[in-house]
């Protein structure tokens, strides 16, 4: 796949999350706060903490719709 990601991975970095589609702004920031949360804060490894992420967001009430979590992939790692 060629995408800004995969830049960044050709350009040395570990990894990187992207999406598939324009995904609305309050669910993403919802998403990548539980992301760095989960990865950063209780050192779940990165593949781990966006499957989590995804999940929390799978069970609120108001991103639990596919459309809202099911963009998001990592890259890398």
């Amino acid at each position: 796949m060629v995408s800004l990601p995969s830049a960044f991975i050709r350009a040395g970095f570990a990894g990187a999350v992207g999406s598939l589609w324009t995904v609305p702004e309050e669910s993403t920031a919802q998403l990548m706060t539980s992301f760095y949360r989960l990865w950063q804060e209780k050192g779940i490894p990165p593949v781990q903490a966006l499957a989590e992420a995804q999940k929390e967001l799978r069970e609120s009430e108001k991103f639990h719709h596919p459309f809202y979590w099911a963009a998001f992939y990592l890259t890398g790692v």
